[in-house]
């Protein structure tokens, strides 16, 4: 009789990882944050094996155990959503009893039935395996035949010369910041204040600046390099979903390589946005926040948002 590898703990654990980057193809993921995820994913579902083998001194009732509590702590956020609208289980704290309950049920069988899980472990590593393939399919088309990043032209830009004194150069966006107008007119907030107070610093205020593309990143894309999006709209489609042509031009961007040229050093610091959380172009990085934008996505769908 053949003996089926106690693989599935790991394919489950993997399952709710690659189903959220084929649910978020067209978005700008970063392959780094889903890798450095799946790698602590795979490794506290290791540990969690480890443990449960110690508890049950078998490694058929461990997996069983693990595989449970994993898919347990990945599909808490996805069963709120759904209970919800129906107007049952909505209290979160009925919701974790139950979770517990369940969980509960799942430690009486590996006691009760130790021996006899084995038979079953082949059937949890294919219907696992088939969770991960089904997901693995669209990740892996979308890769092979996706657009390479876009890069802006090299051609250095008017107004500023090697022999020019340097001064420090800030690049601050205070995202979904309206204008003095718009806040006046719909919110009837008074913006004039720290603005005239920011006029008698020397800074120049741009008083009827509007964004020149409603997105963040397309924004930023199009400021950074110095031109507009156009030729990718064209060459990518306008109905196209597709956001690393975008991202692509948000690293190493025109004007940090002229800057550079000119003997700048870019400082690039980073945060929890994927587009702009890193840059390895730039001289020297920060990054605040540990987790990604990626992580804390999965993380809020899973009982570790309740328990924090």
């Amino acid at each position: 009789m053949t003996r089926s590898p106690l693989i599935h703990p790991l394919l489950f654990a993997s399952y709710p990882i690659v189903f959220l980057v084929a649910e978020n193809l067209d978005d700008q993921i970063d392959a780094g944050s889903v890798l450095a995820t799946l790698g602590a994913t795979l490794a506290a579902t290791l540990l969690l094996f480890g443990f449960t083998r110690l508890v049950f001194r078998g490694p058929h009732a461990a997996a069983f155990v693990t595989s449970g509590l994993v898919l347990l702590f990945f599909s808490f956020g996805h069963v709120e959503d759904v209970v919800d609208p129906f107007g049952f289980g909505t209290e979160e704290k009925v919701l974790l009893l139950e979770w517990a309950l369940i969980a509960l049920s799942a430690l009486l069988i590996a006691v009760r039935f130790r021996e006899r899980l084995r038979a079953i472990t082949g059937g949890l590593n294919l219907l696992a395996a088939v969770l991960v393939a089904l997901n693995l399919i669209p990740i892996v088309t979308f890769a092979v035949g996706g657009s390479r990043a876009s890069r802006a032209s090299d051609d250095p830009p008017q107004g500023l010369h090697a022999e020019d004194p340097k001064r420090d150069i800030y690049y601050i966006i205070f995202d979904r910041y309206a204008n003095e107008r718009t806040l006046e007119d719909l919110y009837g907030f008074d913006n004039g204040p720290m603005l005239g107070w920011l006029e008698r610093q020397g800074i120049y205020v741009a008083h009827d600046s509007v964004a020149n593309y409603p997105k963040t990143a397309h924004s930023l894309a199009s400021s950074l390099n110095m031109t507009l999006l156009g030729d990718l709209a064209e060459r990518m489609g306008e109905d196209s979903g597709d956001w690393r042509p975008v991202v692509g031009l948000l690293r190493g961007f025109r004007v940090a390589r002229y800057l550079q040229s000119l003997g700048y050093r870019y400082y690039h610091i980073g945060s929890w946005w994927t587009p702009t959380r890193e840059d390895p172009s730039a001289d020297v990085e920060y990054r605040f926040g540990a987790a990604s934008e990626f992580a804390s996505t999965l993380l809020s769908t899973t009982l570790w948002d309740p328990i924090s």
